[in-house]
């Protein structure tokens, strides 16, 4: 595969590898794996050069500025969004805190205008199905929660920091716990009625169970910035328990389906749906950490490392599979059996 086919393939993801390397560099700087964050982190902003790159060239070309556009390039760019505000995050541990006070004001309201824009071109379409609609709500609250991670985290650092932020956290926050309950709403109700179809296990699937993962960590920093009443702190509190209880649960069930499908599947090739897998494992990893400093816990501890090492391991893996030009076909005999419906 040539550079041109590799580059091509990469910008296919939009910006996943961006949002999975970046909270994997959070993560492993948080176990003080402090090298391989670094190296983690290398390759973030390279991901995110190489693709904003290949964005401006294909405007440049076409002459067009359709990813403004949040009815047409609303995956794109609520990604871009989200990686953009996990990079600063990650930058903010090198650099003085307060600096990136302003460029993380200023992403929330990008990212609030944005979804305000997002919200009333989504009312505006007529027809919409479950899936769609449940993918729609997911993309539109990740950025969300990270920039509210980015304002929690950065207000926690410096304490001088307060006032509005504290409003601006909370709006962010609760907006997309909102959007993950419509998510986990749409879903149960769509796996009630047509049952869950191992075929149709995707990246958007996999997002989905990080954003249960990264509301427990938005809500760690948000009770950690310290400058919540006592209702608002234990509702968030319940909210971190029961959202990392509830991806826990699901990381676990379609983890087992995906196993499934792949065990059916005769090709193993590069697919940009691949790095949607690698964010929720890295969000886990962190959300694990967490849940063990608090409870002062060695078996969460082990658990961390565990999908810690393992999302190092699927990023080898994927960068592998990016410059293999067939993949890797599967040398087991394949039964002709038809993928089971669950």
């Amino acid at each position: 595969m040539g550079i041109n086919g590799v580059l091509e393939n990469l910008y296919k993801a939009s910006y996943a590898p961006v949002m999975a390397t970046g909270i994997m560099s959070i993560s492993l700087f948080a176990h003080g794996f402090f090298a391989l964050s670094l190296v983690t982190l290398a390759i973030c902003i390279l991901f995110f050069l190489l693709i904003l790159s290949l964005s401006v060239f294909n405007v440049v070309r076409s002459h067009s500025l359709a990813f403004m556009d949040p009815k047409k390039e609303r995956f794109n760019n609520f990604t871009f969004l989200a990686g953009l505000s996990l990079v600063v995050m990650r930058i903010s541990f090198i650099f003085d805190p307060f600096s990136l006070f302003i460029i993380g004001t200023i992403l929330f309201f990008v990212v609030l205008l944005y979804t305000i824009a997002f919200i009333a071109s989504f009312a505006a379409r007529k027809r919409c199905s479950v899936s769609e609609a449940s993918a729609l709500w997911l993309v539109s609250g990740i950025p969300l929660l990270s920039t509210s991670i980015l304002l929690s985290w950065l207000g926690h650092v410096d304490r001088d920091v307060s006032g509005l932020m504290v409003m601006f956290i909370l709006i962010s926050y609760f907006m997309a716990v909102l959007f993950y309950a419509l998510v986990l709403i749409m879903n149960l109700l769509r796996w009630l009625g047509n049952g869950i179809e191992v075929e149709k296990i995707s990246g958007i699937t996999w997002i989905t169970m990080g954003f249960g993962a990264l509301i427990s960590i938005a809500s760690y920093y948000l009770i950690s910035y310290d400058a919540l009443n006592f209702q608002v702190h234990r509702l968030v509190y319940m909210i971190m328990i029961s959202s990392f209880i509830v991806s826990s649960f699901l990381l676990s069930i379609v983890a087992y389906l995906s196993i499934i499908k792949l065990k059916s599947s005769k090709h193993f090739g590069y697919n940009a749906s691949l790095w949607s897998s690698l964010f929720p494992i890295s969000v886990y990893s962190m959300a694990s950490f967490i849940f063990s400093k608090i409870y002062h816990s060695s078996v969460i501890y082990s658990y961390s490392l565990i999908f810690e090492f393992l999302s190092l391991v699927l990023l080898v893996l994927y960068i592998l599979l990016l410059f293999l030009p067939n993949g890797i076909k599967q040398r087991n005999k394949i039964r002709d059996e038809k993928i089971p419906k669950w």
